[in-house]
């Protein structure tokens, strides 16, 4: 669907298409003018030198520094910087503490002997009448803000309240946290059921009407892409609003000069083709919110989340947690109340941007001066982090010229992509960072439904090339006809995986418990185990190749032209080998996009390609047969059991048996091999200019603010 308004715009006449016109209509959140305001005085302030400060590369700087706002690499990296979390995670992505400690208690008893010692608070347990469990948070005492005020769990809450608010829609987001009482104060109502049914039967994505739509565009000006600004120029060469029209076959005699009327024709042109891209429903339940809250707040608290103390509160759960529901509470930033609560009331979220530019937190650093094009830090002498260096400076940098920018030592430190160009050099030392995916090697059940011939696919699957050297992966490709680009990926030592789910799950199994008792690979690399699977199946060589009843086994595959370069020598050996068994083997390369959406179209008998965002056991998604991201085409019954235990369980120690049963059904349909660890990003810094006390490898929970924190000036 994306690529049909790609299309449109290149008939308009463009060459290049941006983001703004290619992706989904988020709009993009400007600074308000009350913190242009507060910015203003700081430009008489003296900024510091270059040579005092770590300089780091990120792009999109605009001085929103609320983390609850913030949306661009480089605002987002300044309040990491800036703000406290209550928890961090550890490399198994399971909360540990930082400025708080989160935890469930092991009885009701024990949680009523706490509060009656007056220590430790309460902390609930489960209760055999709701079901519901109750956890304790216990803030750090002696944590401040850098205004030097006391940090206190009313600070906690009050963070916890404003990501609530039915205005919110930021990325911490707390409205769908199963917190008994959430649901009440996020819809303002305490009959949700009603609340959620009413709207649901107006404006759901099924029901909503074409003029509810096109007046929601409208009124948005197209979710904020459409200025008023005629003839336009949508992709800064020459595009006109009228071009775009055009070229999705509209007339617009007559209004070219009239900016309503062309926006009234153009939202008849993205209701009629480019609907998906936007979201009516949100518009329309925030407009339900306004007529709810004008008639007065009636739901003022979360009753769920109860003040103890100064340091200690309880968060009571509807039903059993995991730990992605714990990590949403916790590993949040934490907001001081008495600044930017000053003036604020449920509803008035917006009220909080004012102070987008002065931000006040506990992270290690505070903001010294924003201006030209950068946002000077300071070290916080009020934090518990204690920062190596003195100063950090976060430089308005783009994408493309991070890597350029490390090398002239305009910077030392910049997180760049997989697919990012870098030459190898002793100057820059890498650090990947681990996210929750996995790279796969894919194959289509429906098609290739033989299980001997998928499991000789899997014996010429050679992991070895994750670590071999650069010359010998440049070599294979070359011989392929493709070729070594010199992205990030040559430098990154790539983890191979062997399960298809991330050591992030919190119901990760211990695999060595599993009747395979070894977390090795089922298969080795052979040509020999291969060409016997293959004969398993009735395949055998003769003139005609790997042939069976007289056919040729004949595959068509599919692969990113962005993988790595170790992954993409993997396939091409691959297909090597299969063509020198026999077989025929057409194997082509395709945009990360085109795989994304290819891959679950049943086009390709087997690709590979990565899946991301398996922090549980979301498989479920890629594996629902006939879903719209599957991604194997296998159906299975008993998997489709599984997951549905998976997901009604209670019992933690239960799921994580179920899991394993899960996994082992998965492995040995030999339709979905782990090649290796997603890396979602890496940091690079230049080692002539800074110094890290030690390398880490981190994951995608890992606190920016720690690894600021452990580098140093040379």
């Amino acid at each position: 669907m994306k690529g049909e308004r790609t299309a449109a715009l290149m008939m308009a006449g463009l060459m290049a298409v941006l983001p703004a016109v290619g992706c989904s209509r988020t709009g993009q959140t400007e600074v308000p003018a009350e913190t242009e305001k507060i910015t203003e005085g700081m430009t008489s302030v003296t900024d510091i030198d270059d040579q005092e400060a770590i300089l780091i590369g990120a792009e999109g700087l605009s001085g929103i520094f609320n983390p609850l706002f913030a949306e661009s690499e480089a605002d987002q990296k300044v309040c990491d910087l800036i703000f406290d979390t209550i928890c961090t995670v550890d490399e198994l992505g399971k909360p540990e503490d930082a400025a708080g400690h989160f935890e469930a208690a092991d009885s009701a008893e024990d949680a009523s002997e706490e509060t009656d010692a007056g220590e430790n608070g309460v902390a609930g347990g489960e209760d055999d009448a709701d079901k519901t469990v109750s956890y304790q948070l216990i803030l750090n005492k002696g944590l401040k803000f850098s205004d030097g005020t006391d940090m206190t769990i009313d600070d906690v809450i009050f963070t916890w309240k404003l990501m609530a608010d039915p205005y919110y829609t930021g990325r911490y987001s707390l409205s769908e946290v199963p917190v008994k009482g959430m649901q009440e104060y996020y819809y303002d109502t305490e009959d949700v059921a009603a609340y959620k049914k009413n709207l649901s039967r107006t404006y759901s994505d099924k029901k909503i009407s074409e003029e509810d739509f096109i007046a929601y565009l409208i009124d948005t000006k197209l979710n904020g892409w459409f200025d008023g600004n005629l003839p336009g120029n949508l992709d800064g060469n020459g595009t006109t609003w009228v071009g775009y029209l055009q070229s999705n076959g509209y007339d617009t005699a007559g209004i070219e000069d009239d900016p309503d009327a062309l926006l009234e024709l153009l939202a008849k042109c993205e209701y009629e083709h480019y609907s998906f891209s936007y979201d009516p429903y949100t518009y329309y339940q925030k407009k339900a919110h306004d007529d709810i809250l004008s008639g007065g707040i009636e739901v003022e608290e979360i009753e769920g989340i109860k003040r103890v103390d100064d340091y200690i509160c309880t968060v009571t759960f509807e039903s059993a947690v995991d730990t992605g529901t714990i990590r949403a509470m916790t590993v949040i930033p934490v907001l001081s109340e008495k600044y930017y609560g000053a003036g604020y009331e449920k509803g008035g979220i917006e009220e909080l941007k004012k102070l987008n530019g002065s931000p006040v937190g506990s992270g290690p650093f505070a903001l010294y001066v924003y201006k030209e094009g950068s946002a000077s830090l300071k070290a916080s002498d009020n934090s518990r982090m204690k920062a190596s260096a003195g100063y950090v400076k976060i430089r308005n940098t783009a994408q493309g010229e991070k890597s350029q920018a490390l090398k002239d030592g305009t910077i030392a430190m910049a997180s760049l992509e997989m697919r990012d160009e870098m030459d190898a050099s002793d100057r820059f030392q890498v650090t990947p960072v681990q996210g929750s995916g996995f790279y796969y090697l894919g194959i289509n059940t429906d098609i290739v439904n033989r299980a001997g011939v998928r499991a000789g696919i899997m014996s010429l699957v050679d992991k070895s090339l994750l670590s071999v050297s650069g010359e010998e992966i440049s070599q294979i490709l070359e011989n392929a006809g493709s070729s070594s680009k010199g992205t990030v990926s040559g430098l990154v030592e790539l983890m191979p995986q062997t399960w298809p789910v991330t050591r992030l799950s919190f119901c990760y199994p211990d695999i060595g418990k599993l009747s395979r008792d070894t977390e090795e690979d089922l298969y080795e690399y052979s040509t020999e185990a291969a060409a016997a699977a293959f004969a398993s199946e009735g395949y055998q060589k003769d003139e005609n190749g790997l042939t069976r009843e007289g056919e040729q086994l004949k595959l068509n595959m599919g692969i990113s032209e962005e993988l790595p370069d170790c992954i993409k020598a993997i396939a091409w050996k691959l297909k090597a080998d299969m063509e020198e068994l026999g077989a025929q083997v057409d194997l082509k390369e395709y945009t990360e996009g085109e795989m994304e959406a290819t891959i679950p179209t049943a086009a390709f008998d087997l690709w590979i390609g990565r899946l991301s965002g398996l922090t549980d056991y979301d498989m479920e998604d890629y594996l629902k047969y006939g879903g719209e991201k599957n991604c194997f085409h296998h159906q299975n019954g008993y998997a489709d059991l599984l997951f549905e235990q998976i997901r009604e369980t209670d019992d933690d120690a239960h799921r994580v048996e179920l899991v394993k049963e899960m996994l082992e059904d998965i492995m040995e349909g030999d339709f979905c091999r782990p090649l290796c660890e997603d890396v979602s990003e890496v940091y690079v810094t230049n080692s002539s200019m800074v110094s890290r006390n030690e390398e880490t490898t981190v994951n995608e929970y890992d606190s920016f603010a720690e690894i600021v924190c452990a580098i140093g000036l040379k």
